[in-house]
């Protein structure tokens, strides 16, 4: 399996990966995916029952200020999108990057494997990195540690998370 790259160096710019509807599957489970790095945008959403698989999202992970990730698992009226994958590093590197993770939408899940950990920010003064869990949305996190570090933040609205590790 491919690990999918969404806007990384060698593609500068907005870059958007559109995964939709039952039957429809991204399987990027070889190794980690690297979701808007070097000053690039990268915009990825699973929605109406499509599902995906990734041994790891390192999203808006980057030095460089002006990197921003967004990652949406949703549903938009034809059932919730099921994504499955290892850690998750959100904005987590450096100060000035922007990630925001998204579970909207009844049915909509995002689940992490056994040991896996969520990294949601940096130690940084700044740049931003949310999690939203919201409308009947959920987020199964590992096992492993969830770390919420000074510029991270998880919304939990209307929304359900599960997590078996520290927090």
């Amino acid at each position: 399996a491919h690990v999918p790259d969404v806007a990384n160096p060698l593609v500068p710019g907005t870059e958007t990966l559109s995964v939709r509807g039952a039957g429809s599957h991204v399987d990027g489970s070889a190794g980690f995916s690297n979701w808007g790095t070097s000053g690039n945008t990268a915009t990825i959403t699973f929605s109406d029952q499509a599902t995906g698989t990734f041994g790891g999202i390192n999203l808006a992970s980057s030095a460089t200020m002006g990197t921003v990730g967004n990652f949406s698992v949703r549903n938009d009226g034809s059932g919730g999108a099921v994504v499955n994958t290892g850690s998750i590093s959100i904005a987590a590197i450096s100060s000035g990057t922007q990630g925001t993770l998204t579970i909207d939408g009844a049915g909509s899940t995002l689940m992490q494997s056994a040991a896996a950990i969520l990294e949601v920010g940096s130690i940084a003064a700044t740049g931003s990195a949310t999690v939203n869990v919201q409308n009947g949305g959920t987020l199964n996190a590992g096992s492993g540690l969830t770390q919420v570090n000074n510029t991270g933040t998880i919304n939990v609205n209307a929304g359900t998370l599960n997590s078996t590790g520290n927090l």
